[in-house]
């Protein structure tokens, strides 16, 4: 009871007198199944607050998103999940609502989103939130139930985002490589920016991405040997009203090595500049917090 009671009164400090101080909100999902199979998508298996509230290391959280979701705490952010059981809601009261986020981060969903949890998320970007999507190789379908992230992807954001997942029947929709075909633009703070400059990412299975051309959404990079158009993109970005968005093809990038045990995980953060281009990516996208404050040595470091 005693141990009980002293948790209960360190929730109740952290949540009032920490949360005001950081720079930002983000929202990590977790209600779409994103720990299935061989995954382990999470920042934290505890949620809707990772624990420790305030970790020392990347490793004191333990899900396979951990030292994303800790760079971000790094830079000053405040971290959540929403978990099983739960939906993406904006405008109402619920305390998980995206109305009370900056980032929403999608990594690598089972399954789809409703009519209502899109018009969420498209109501969280039009209004000046961002969103990071994370898909993976067709056939990726880890819990059997008729849906892999690139359908999920489509069925979702394609028509009002003008973004394609690659999927059956279309070219490199599951694709391994290394690129350094990266977009030439000196002041893209997605591939140049707080967490350092991006040299190279590393995709383990993955699908690619075709767009529209629109003033709104370009390619950040492509297949390497591949011309910058409109379609083969590792990874997209673009807006939509006052928000941003960033699509990868791959959940690999952001997978940290550590995890549920049984899972089979790998260390891929610290792998090209995996990390460096989703942390500046989630900071980039996070227009109305913005960056946040680099902590003392800038995350991640992995020689890029």
């Amino acid at each position: 009871m005693r141990k009980g009671m002293v948790r209960l009164l360190r929730f109740v400090l952290v949540g009032t007198l920490v949360s005001p101080l950081f720079a930002g909100r983000i929202l990590f999902d977790w209600s779409k199944n994103e720990t299935a199979g061989n995954a382990d998508w999470v920042v934290d298996h505890d949620a809707p607050r990772p624990l420790p509230d305030l970790p020392n290391g990347p490793d004191v959280w333990d899900g396979a998103l951990s030292h994303w979701g800790y760079t971000l705490f790094q830079y000053g952010h405040e971290i959540r999940t929403l978990p099983p059981g739960a939906s993406l809601r904006y405008g109402t009261s619920d305390s998980l609502d995206l109305s009370r986020f900056d980032l929403l981060v999608l990594p690598e969903p089972q399954n789809p989103l409703s009519s209502q949890e899109i018009r969420a998320v498209l109501d969280f970007l039009q209004a000046g939130g961002g969103l990071i999507f994370l898909a993976d190789h067709v056939g990726s379908d880890r819990d059997r139930d008729g849906w892999d992230s690139p359908r999920i992807w489509n069925a979702a954001f394609e028509s009002a985002l003008g973004v394609h997942a690659h999927v059956a029947g279309d070219a490199f929709s599951s694709f391994s490589g290394t690129s350094s075909n990266l977009r030439v633009d000196p002041a893209d703070s997605v591939l140049s920016g707080p967490a350092g400059a991006v040299q190279s990412i590393a995709f383990y299975g993955a699908t690619v991405f075709s767009f529209r051309r629109m003033p709104g959404v370009w390619g950040e990079v492509w297949i390497q040997g591949k011309p910058q158009s409109n379609t083969l993109a590792m990874v997209v970005c673009g807006t939509y009203g006052a928000g941003r968005f960033c699509a990868f093809g791959d959940s690999s990038p952001a997978d940290d090595g550590t995890g549920a045990p049984g899972d089979r995980l790998h260390d891929n953060w610290h792998t090209a500049s995996n990390g460096i281009i989703l942390t500046n990516a989630s900071l980039w996208a996070m227009r109305r917090a913005g960056g946040g404050t680099p902590p003392p040595s800038t995350p991640p470091s992995n020689g890029n």
